[in-house]
């Protein structure tokens, strides 16, 4: 059982990520702190000095959770975090009158400048840190290694590898997820060398790492509207519950900090039961184009759907036809990722450019910040946030 603690809290200094509690808490290592609908996470040391139901929260951690003098927080323990050896930003001017490449360049120069700023916290892709000072914000394009649900600490002086790039911004946007979990997705086929030496993984496994990252990163306006959708010969829906009637919905907002492990719950659910299961790859698209139009609907933004399969397809019709989207289906994209090196890239190439989107091969885990990337500029290039009209 996890032992959640409620604490008075009080700010520190800048105290390198870490926060303070008196001698006679049980606490692991690191712990998630919780104010609100809002949560960082902390490595937590002990103090004499530190009175007994409080807890001293780094002044960063602090501002980040919006807290004042002697409010109450929530102290969750936390699995290990590792020490981040590679570390990639990218970076935006907050201030309109600055282009993001002169920021980037300028930042560049003097990284060092930077250290308070980054020096102990505890981060994860897509996670934005606001540097008011310089009027710029900082958002983790990549981290390595990382914890299994995504976390890494950043030590200034132990990073073997720093990168620090444009930022982009892209409008908002709606995401509709169709991946494969028939037999075909337990291929081990990618590559993860986050470990230190190659290992292959399967093809679910990379599926499952890209959503959460593009939830993560991307998806960061509160009113984009996200849905999912598994497919081998049959067809699953991801489900969430309206909290106020109890409805079951297949499209939800992405507000909910529940929503990554909910929907990495529910997909690894499905892995057993569709294990030797044949793929309709038509299936999961034609269902994908209909829960992206709802989405639409719903909110004007535009819609991409991720189509995530290795192309294998041993049932149904020829996917290309059933993604191909014409004139009048404005703002709705097909973006497919051929997951593994035995992809059929042709017939995933087919399938972007009938949904007048991209293909991208995905064969090493660590191109997740790559794709990201790439249908970031994408989506900046070629679609409205917000119809007009």
């Amino acid at each position: 059982m996890v032992l959640t603690m409620n604490m008075k809290a009080i700010q520190g200094r800048n105290q390198r990520g870490i926060s303070f509690v008196s001698k006679s808490v049980n606490s692991q290592r690191f712990a998630e702190i919780q104010y609100s609908h809002l949560s960082v996470l902390s490595e937590i040391l002990h103090s004499e000095k530190v009175p007994e139901g409080v807890i001293v929260i780094d002044s960063r951690l602090w501002s980040f959770l919006g807290l004042t003098e002697n409010q109450q927080v929530s102290l969750q323990p936390h699995d290990p975090i590792p020490k981040a050896h590679t570390l990639s930003l990218a970076a935006i001017s907050t201030d309109s009158r600055t282009p993001h490449h002169k920021i980037a360049e300028d930042l560049w120069n003097r990284m060092d400048d930077f250290k308070d700023d980054l020096d102990g916290l505890i981060v994860q892709v897509g996670q934005k840190i606001p540097i008011p000072r310089e009027q710029v914000e900082l958002t983790v394009s990549e981290i390595a290694p990382e914890s299994l649900d995504g976390y890494a600490q950043i030590h200034w002086d132990e990073l073997l590898k720093l990168v620090l790039s444009r930022g982009i911004e892209s409008p908002p946007f709606n995401l509709c997820c169709v991946i494969d979990c028939g037999a075909a997705s337990r291929t081990k086929d990618v590559i993860d060398t986050s470990i230190g030496r190659p290992e292959m993984i399967p093809r679910y496994e990379a599926g499952i790492s890209l959503i959460s990252n593009l939830l993560r990163n991307l998806l960061q306006d509160d009113s984009c509207l996200f849905s999912a959708i598994a497919f081998s010969t049959k067809l699953e829906v991801f489900h969430t519950y309206d909290s106020s009637t109890g409805e079951e919905l297949s499209i939800t907002t992405i507000e909910s900090r529940d929503l990554i492990p909910e929907f990495e719950k529910w997909f690894r659910g499905l892995l057993e039961t569709h294990r030797v299961e044949p793929s309709n790859p038509a299936l999961g698209l034609e269902r994908g184009i209909e829960l992206a139009f709802s989405q639409k609907q719903q909110n004007s933004y535009a819609s991409v759907i991720l189509f995530l399969s290795s192309g294998t397809y041993s049932e149904g019709p020829n996917p290309v036809s059933c993604a191909r989207l014409d004139d009048a289906d404005e703002n709705i994209v097909v973006i497919a990722i051929g997951v593994g090196e035995n992809a059929d890239q042709e017939l995933l190439r087919g399938i972007a450019e009938a949904g007048k989107g991209i293909f991208h091969e995905y064969v090493i885990l660590e191109q997740t910040p790559l794709i990201i990337s790439d249908i970031q500029i994408f989506i900046s290039n070629n679609m409205e946030g917000i119809k007009n009209g």
